[in-house]
């Protein structure tokens, strides 16, 4: 996975002991079942983070304001404008020079409903760009599989990455470049300069105005509308210092496993380049302590552990904003609450093998009821309250053990479908009320941002009106599924029809209408079409 961040270089992570050398045999090392609550399949979970690094470590360059991973959305378009901002300053046409304009006015106009047909039209110029036409050609993409709007944004990051201003921002060396011009009047003066950012205010120009510079660090409104919980709270401190550095794997497992830190996430990664490798992931504390219990700190996974001894504190506090993030989020029962008193709950089972002091004539069945009550209670509640560690004695766990494992998430399909039914982070929808400041607010981009934009606008003009009062705008949600999509552009269609002048109208163009507006189909050419 090749993910570009920001922070201090880190030693590169010890490979683990080689057994061939030493003459040891490797004993199995079998991880924890993965944590299973983000919205992504394992399969592709490392290629969906490294596309998310890039977008959010050059959110600026981008115009991307911040979102959780668990949220992803806007990232097409916000990668095609970047792109398409490159090949216009490199003065690259898209088609012959008397359709140039033609072209030049799909791509100023490109918003949330065209930018699939204009994406295609992109991939279209160049041959290059042709291996990414049939992700865009089947299943009315952005609709299809996961996989197709994956490979479809890996191609975009390389595509973006190789820009100029990509290059720029990664030989800054993080040193802030701050502007000239105040963002809100545009002029020269004694201005403030925002602490996580590149503008600079008049103080009369700041809302409310301020009457001498603050002591404490002061933010922009811009930045903080930024603040994202889950995002700017989560920053590792690697990542909080520039130059930008490839991120290096925490260590690795005698089974030559990487293990990463991303996302408030433990993510473990098969070795191999083949497809079908595995990943895990774990997002819980519960889950960090089981993992960690499963190494050896004393040999095969000496270093890996101390790596994770180092960071574990960092770890759990972003798991915590994790859990509590998805509490906040829902008031249902949620997937990690549950899943933290699975895991509680396949602790408290072993430790009963280790500790007991109850006499041992203690019922199997009185014992399989005990467990499983407090399975219960644990998917109810999200915690356990009861000790049965001082419950049972150690002579009958040879035979609990098979039972007790069958009562545990993994093994019960009952339980297991049970938990896939609760609230996992991601399904609340967020992203249908995502907004990004670089297009809703002025004061995100400088006098020189604005200015290109209203040359490009003025150049435009010449051919095609530009007027407030052309201006178009989509009535009813542009983001969503493809029902909500064609449902948009049913209503549209039929407010331009209703909105044109009879006179205008073609004198048969009332026989040409088969049916009422109201009753327009799905069936129907340009309601079907995306």
């Amino acid at each position: 996975m090749h993910v570009c961040v920001s922070g201090r270089r880190r030693g590169r992570a010890p490979r683990p002991r080689t057994p061939i050398l030493e003459q040891k045999e490797i004993p199995p090392l079998e991880l924890p079942d993965s944590s299973e609550d983000l919205l992504v399949p394992n399969e592709e979970l490392l290629n969906a983070v490294s596309i998310y690094e890039v977008l959010r470590n050059f959110s600026t360059v981008l115009r991307l304001s911040p979102f959780r991973f668990e949220d992803f959305c806007a990232t097409h378009m916000s990668l095609l404008k970047a792109i398409l901002r490159e090949e216009d300053n490199s003065n690259t046409t898209f088609g012959p020079a008397d359709l140039k304009d033609s072209v030049n006015s799909t791509l100023f106009f490109i918003d949330g409903m065209t930018w699939p047909e204009v994406l295609r039209s992109f991939c279209e110029s160049d041959k290059e760009y042709h291996h990414v036409l049939p992700y865009l050609e089947t299943d009315e993409y952005p609709y299809g599989p996961l996989e197709s709007k994956v490979r479809v944004l890996q191609f975009l990051v390389d595509l973006f990455l190789t820009t100029n201003i990509a290059r720029d921002e990664l030989m800054s060396d993080g040193v802030m470049q701050y502007d000239d011009h105040c963002r809100v009047c545009h002029r020269l003066g004694d201005l403030l300069c925002c602490e996580t950012c590149s503008a600079v205010y008049h103080l009369e120009c700041v809302k409310p105005p301020l009457e001498a510079v603050p002591e404490d660090e002061w933010q922009c409104e811009v930045c903080v509308a930024h603040k994202v919980p889950g995002v700017t709270d989560c920053v590792m401190e690697v990542q909080k210092n520039k130059p930008y550095i490839r991120l290096e794997p925490i260590g690795y497992d005698r089974h030559q496993r990487k293990y990463w830190f991303l996302n408030r996430r433990i993510i473990v990664e098969e070795d191999g380049q083949c497809d079908g490798k595995r990943t895990w992931y774990y997002s819980t504390r519960p889950q960090l302590e089981e993992l960690m219990e499963l190494l050896d700190q004393e040999y095969w996974e000496a270093d890996l552990y101390a790596g994770l001894e180092e960071i574990k504190e960092e770890v759990v506090a972003h798991m915590d904003i994790t859990h509590d993030l998805t509490k906040k989020a829902s008031s249902s029962r949620s997937y990690l609450s549950a899943l933290n008193g699975k895991t509680t709950c396949t602790a408290i089972t072993v430790r009963m093998a280790q500790a007991s002091t109850r006499p041992s004539n203690v019922k199997i069945k009185e014992m399989c009821a005990n467990v499983v009550n407090m399975c219960v209670y644990v998917l109810d509640r999200g915690f356990v309250i009861m000790h049965l560690s001082s419950l049972y004695p150690n002579s009958l766990l040879p035979t609990l053990q098979p039972l007790l494992c069958s009562l545990l998430f993994k093994s019960d399909p009952a339980l297991k479908t049970q938990m896939n039914n609760f609230f996992k982070l991601g399904q609340e929808g967020k992203y249908r009320v995502y907004q990004n400041q670089y297009s809703t607010n002025l004061l995100a981009l400088n006098k020189h941002q604005h200015r290109e934009d209203y040359d490009k606008r003025r150049h435009l003009s010449h051919k095609f009106s530009l007027t407030t009062a052309a201006e178009f705008k989509w009535n009813g949600n542009i983001h969503g599924s493809r029902s909500i999509t064609v449902g948009t552009l049913r209503l549209n269609i039929i407010q331009l029809e209703t909105s044109v002048p009879g006179p205008f109208m073609h004198p048969n163009w009332a026989l040409t209408v088969t049916h009422p507006p109201s009753q327009v189909t799905r069936d129907t050419p340009w309601a079907s079409h995306r």
